[in-house]
């Protein structure tokens, strides 16, 4: 069984959370895939993250990283929002089984630009 991951990076790339690992001792049989989980809005509860970064994608496999658009992560299950970490986790797969999973990595911060103000003109001097 391979060894658990250290802990992912994630990171804001325009408009896309990165999320990237290195690679775990794989136990002397081939990692055949790596589940990706993000933390949900309630900041306990994590998800495989199934759609962006599908374990057994082999661009995924050899690449060790995935992309997730912002606007996946601010609807279900996730409901992340302005000013929130994204926080990862990542376990390894192999013939002999799933490795436990990684310690949450770093929490890139979802920023967005705010709405211009409006009513100016009723703001005191």
């Amino acid at each position: 069984m391979p060894d658990q991951p250290d802990s992912p990076v994630t990171e804001i790339i325009g408009e896309f959370v990165k999320v990237s690992w290195t690679v775990p001792y794989d136990g002397s049989s081939p990692i055949t895939g790596y589940k990706v989980f993000i933390r949900h809005f309630d900041e306990a509860s994590f998800s495989e993250e199934y759609e962006n970064c599908s374990y057994d994608d082999i661009t995924l496999l050899s690449n060790r990283l995935c992309t997730i658009p912002i606007s996946h992560l601010i609807a279900n299950p996730y409901n992340l929002g302005w000013g929130q970490g994204v926080y990862a986790k990542v376990s390894a797969l192999n013939i002999v089984g799933e490795s436990d999973r990684s310690a949450e990595g770093n929490g890139a911060m979802i920023l967005t630009s705010p709405d211009k103000p409006i009513n100016l003109s009723n703001v005191p001097a």
